[in-house]
């Protein structure tokens, strides 16, 4: 993970994490803003499509390694009863049977 202010260190981070990555604002809610990027020709359309789904005023994006996942989970807390849960949310890897 890596974090971006400028479309030139983007373009330097998605070259050291890699295609595909994963280009995400540093604030965002419910995946706003994420997009992965497969080749070069990607890298300004995921910095472009990152603004539109930030949170506030913050523009700095996050550049993750991709990792292929059999079953994504998602954390989520009740403040109100205190209750914790995890929940698996089934998504096939790219090229799962």
């Amino acid at each position: 993970m890596r974090r971006i202010g400028c479309i030139e260190e983007l373009r330097a981070a998605v070259a050291e994490a890699g295609t595909p990555c994963v280009v995400k604002p540093l604030m965002s809610s419910s995946g706003k803003g994420q997009s992965t990027v497969k080749s070069e020709e990607d890298i300004e359309r995921a910095g472009s499509y990152s603004q539109s789904g930030k949170r506030g005023d913050i523009a700095e994006v996050i550049v993750e390694s991709f990792v292929n996942f059999h079953t994504e989970y998602a954390a989520h807390r009740d403040t109100k009863k205190r209750h914790n849960a995890l929940l698996p949310a089934h998504r096939p890897s790219p090229g799962a049977g």
